[in-house]
């Protein structure tokens, strides 16, 4: 079988979900070269004959899906390989988590490895240890590996919570709480790599069931009816499962009158009774003073996501201060679609009936209208919704009205999408930060949207000329 890692898989899945690519837009997000490009298509292009599939069809600067998708013709998972990429992922995990010292010899069996390559393991564990300025020999005799880690990591805190955040919003749904298991012949359910690196999450934050607490916390997003983004709901789950075994948070503290008082919120009850759950499942009592500071956090998200002076909101925003939903964002981009419905820019341009799908906080709708307004010259908008409706818009069994995606947010949610229609997606990030996590001036993200805006304009007119 064909060396397929993490790479190869995330292109493929993202040129599948969105029918066409711009080869560019894939060099740029994936930071590989022309060659390197090339060469990844053709992998891809193996594995797809592999599944007896057609080649990807590469066009005038273009990458398209020419295949019809299934979720039981399309399961990739479990032939990813744990290559060294891979596998030195998975150490760097281990050492931000882990109190206790990386086994050479366990590991060397959970990558599916025989004894006789706990060199390369071992190589592995050097090369990522360099990378973070640490000596080999002095991480094998300390007697706590990672006070070393946390000295070595600026802002280690902050570095490893945002790493979490972006493994689960990139892995986690996809790989992991919806990936149906897949047995050998022998009726073993067969190992990968995102499968042991949520293993190994489990273990070191001491869960007992991951999946349980996802659906807990979706459960309560449902009923608690709020706009928040992907990114913000995993920042709170993360900071969650991080500390629900952490005696310093999760511990019986004296509650201050203000924050009795805070218990009596409807919202509070209905966190309790989700949380109340989890305890349950986990055999782990949750005190009152980590509901509340989990409940405050849950409150400042929302202020800060409808932290908007009046300039620059809308009547409707005024009009609904007793219910802040996700409704109220998608009235709002209703208004601004219906004061552009008669403005054209672009001519000899067909503007197709589009489903229009925020992953944004309801502040950054308003900050970022005017990006938005140019989306919509591109667009008739016929529907507006956020991504946890996404995949029953594209994949149920209900008529389409749509023949487009447009996708908007600030993070890299494209692997958490599963397009099985033939109906292509088009994706519009919000760059307001760097990749080393540094704000972005005005200038260069306006540079930026107008180059994806650009690119997403052409990109809809190759896909309509050969499709």
């Amino acid at each position: 079988m064909y060396s397929i890692g993490y790479k190869e898989v995330d292109i493929l899945w993202e040129i599948a979900n969105f029918k066409i690519a711009d080869k560019n837009m894939i060099m740029k997000n994936y930071n590989i070269s022309k060659t390197e490009l090339s060469d990844t298509l053709k992998k891809i292009n193996n594995l797809l004959n592999w599944e007896k599939m057609n080649y990807l069809l590469d066009k005038r600067g273009y990458i398209l899906f020419n295949n019809e998708l299934s979720e039981r013709r399309f399961k990739l998972e479990s032939i990813i390989k744990f290559t060294n990429k891979i596998r030195r992922e998975i150490i760097y995990l281990f050492l931000i988590l882990s109190e206790k010292h990386f086994n050479l010899t366990k590991f060397t069996l959970r990558f599916g490895l025989g004894e006789s390559s706990k060199k390369y393991v071992r190589t592995d564990l050097k090369a990522v240890l360099k990378e973070l300025d640490i000596d080999y020999a002095e991480y094998r005799e300390s007697k706590n590996s990672l006070e070393i880690i946390k000295r070595k990591i600026p802002n280690f805190e902050k570095t490893r919570k945002e790493y979490l955040i972006n493994l689960f919003i990139k892995r986690f749904e996809k790989s992991y709480v919806y990936y149906k298991e897949e047995k050998d012949k022998d009726g073993k359910e067969l190992n990968y790599p995102s499968k042991l690196i949520f293993e190994i999450i489990k273990e070191e934050l001491k869960i007992k069931d991951l999946k349980f607490i996802f659906h807990a916390f979706r459960e309560f997003y449902v009923k608690y009816n709020k706009l928040f983004s992907v990114k913000e709901k995993y920042e709170i789950f993360i900071y969650f499962i991080s500390n629900l075994y952490n005696e310093k948070e999760n511990t019986r503290k004296r509650i201050t009158s203000k924050n009795v008082k805070m218990k009596e919120d409807n919202d509070y009850k209905l966190l309790e009774e989700i949380l109340d759950k989890i305890s349950e499942n986990e055999n782990r009592r949750i005190y009152s003073y980590f509901k509340l500071k989990l409940y405050r956090l849950l409150l400042k998200k929302e202020k800060m996501n409808f932290d908007i002076t009046p300039k620059k909101s809308k009547e409707i925003f005024y009009n609904n201060t007793e219910s802040l939903n996700i409704k109220i964002a998608e009235e709002y981009v209703y208004q601004i679609a219906e004061e552009n419905s008669k403005i054209e820019y672009y001519e000899n341009f067909e503007r197709l009936k589009t489903l229009f799908v925020l992953d944004l906080e309801y502040n950054e709708i308003i900050k970022n209208q005017k990006y938005l307004k140019d989306l919509m010259q591109l667009s008739n908008i016929i529907e507006v919704t956020d991504l946890g409706e996404l995949s029953e818009k594209l994949n149920g069994k209900n008529e389409k009205n749509f023949e487009q995606v447009f996708l908007i947010s600030k993070s890299e949610i494209q692997n958490m999408i599963k397009n099985y229609s033939d109906i292509p997606i088009y994706f519009f990030k919000i760059n307001d930060k760097d990749r080393f996590g540094r704000k972005t001036g005005k200038l260069k993200r306006r540079t930026d949207s107008e180059k994806q805006l650009t690119e997403i304009r052409e990109t809809i007119t190759e896909y309509n000329r050969i499709k």
